[in-house]
């Protein structure tokens, strides 16, 4: 996967950026895909593998600077979770078109 097309995925959909926010919504069943950094914790790897079965895991060759760049956050990141469901404002304007 490109900067671009990961830069995409995050724009079109709600995202959660870190570890522990992951690992919530994995145990909620809120996720669709779980994008990792090339340099993440090995033992957060496996932890996030057992958890995320029947979920998209993609690691990326990309570092968490690079990652964090790509996600527009002065943070590192090695984790990014896309959200089951679409965003709020796509939600939005859904329903303002059903309605009329």
């Amino acid at each position: 996967m490109d900067i671009a097309e990961l830069k995409k995925i995050i724009e079109e959909n709600d995202t959660a950026f870190g570890s522990k926010s992951a690992l919530k919504l994995l145990k909620g069943n809120k996720i669709s895909t779980i994008i990792l950094s090339n340099d993440c914790d090995p033992g957060l790897l496996d932890k996030i593998r057992k958890i995320s079965q029947k979920i998209s895991v993609i690691q990326l060759d990309r570092s968490k600077e690079e990652l964090s760049e790509a996600c527009k956050k002065p943070f590192k990141i090695s984790v990014v979770s896309i959200v089951a469901e679409k965003k709020t404002k796509e939600k939005s304007k859904e329903k303002g078109k059903k309605s009329r």
